[in-house]
């Protein structure tokens, strides 16, 4: 029998959005975690750095990003995306503490420092509001905020991005 050929293409879905990321850093060597109070006073202040971002997605051992310490640094981001008819996932994978708002609600809040770990939040259709705190301890950074097409049915592993 004679050889078919098959049509393959790959695409990716990755809804447009633009980040606008404010790096800081937080002075107290001794503290290992930063509460959200300490977060919330420390972004009221100028950011080390502010950069545009159309994804969220650090990833290192030793920082990618030379205007950032290897430990002790938070970041807050904030974009909107709109969606299309369909059900969506906010998935965030995250080492060392999150919280996310989606219209100013708050629907991850994983702000325990903690290994990676994925967390998620639905969406639906429209124009939303996000905003991420997010906190470096020490050791391993990583910060992959996406929006995902379908409903997220396991919590998974956060493995390779």
């Amino acid at each position: 029998m004679p050889s078919v050929p098959y049509v393959f293409s790959y695409g990716r879905f990755e809804p447009k959005m633009d980040w606008t990321v404010k790096f800081y850093v937080w002075p107290d060597s001794a503290a290992k975690t930063l509460s959200v109070a300490a977060f919330d006073s420390l972004t009221t202040g100028s950011p080390r750095l502010s950069r545009r971002e159309s994804r969220i997605d650090y990833m290192w051992y030793r920082p990618a990003i030379k205007e950032l310490p290897a430990a002790r640094w938070a970041a807050e981001a904030s974009t909107s995306v709109t969606l299309g008819t369909g059900l969506y996932t906010l998935r965030t994978i995250s080492d060392d503490a999150i919280r996310v708002w989606v219209d100013g609600v708050l629907v991850i809040d994983n702000w325990t420092p903690h290994e990676s770990a994925v967390n998620h939040a639905s969406l639906s259709a429209g124009r939303h509001d996000l905003r991420v705190a997010y906190a470096q301890v020490d050791g391993w950074s990583e910060l992959l905020v996406e929006v995902v097409r379908g409903v997220q049915r396991s919590e998974g592993s956060a493995g390779p991005h």
